[in-house]
């Protein structure tokens, strides 16, 4: 006598006889998908230094790890989150600086930017932190160049910044534990402006 092993499990077996024999198929309970954990985010704000000319916006924005995988991110969900950051900035700068938004004279005051991450781990500085401003970037150099009509140039908006360096505008990035919070995810724009003529 032939003895046959059965490569399928016992559970599977039951649910194939189960069918054959007309009985309703039993859905399996789905496994709860893990929740990712909340990452904590600085708060918003703007404060202007007046001994230094310098003004500091604060803005909750996390820079994730998935937009540095080119390969890997789907091409729409990379735009999505380009959008977003854009968005986020042009609505900040053009609440905070209402002044700026409306008179050229006032953006070129503008001659040096700083782009500061907060976060826990670093980012590699010559690849993946200027690549996760460049949405950033993008629309402060527009706001500069344009002011308030920076969202009807959206199709020559990377041609901003060009616009700024031929100016003489330079900027830097850094990255760091955020002081109050060093679990706390963020980011700082600090625009250096030169003093008014009439100071």
């Amino acid at each position: 006598m032939t003895r046959m092993l059965n490569a399928i499990d016992p559970e599977t077996a039951q649910r194939i006889r189960d069918r054959i024999a007309g009985k309703p198929l039993r859905v399996e309970p789905a496994k709860p998908k893990r929740a990712e954990a909340v990452k904590a985010l600085v708060s918003q704000f703007h404060k202007f230094d007046p001994q230094t000319n310098r003004h500091t916006v604060q803005l909750p924005i996390v820079f994730r790890t998935a937009e540095y995988n080119a390969g890997r991110t789907p091409k729409f969900l990379k735009e999505k989150w380009v959008k977003e950051k854009r968005e986020l900035v042009w609505l900040a700068l053009h609440s905070y600086f209402p002044l700026m938004r409306k008179d050229a004279a006032e953006r070129d005051r503008v001659y040096a930017m700083e782009f500061l991450r907060y976060g826990i781990g670093k980012l590699d500085k010559k690849d993946n932190l200027r690549a996760a401003f460049k949405p950033v970037l993008d629309a402060v150099a527009s706001f500069l160049v344009w002011g308030e009509d920076a969202p009807a140039h959206i199709r020559s908006i990377g041609t901003a910044d060009d616009k700024l360096e031929r100016r003489g505008v330079e900027w830097d990035y850094r990255q760091m534990q955020c002081p109050a919070n060093p679990r706390a995810y963020g980011i700082q724009i600090i625009l250096h402006c030169a003093p008014r003529s009439s100071e």
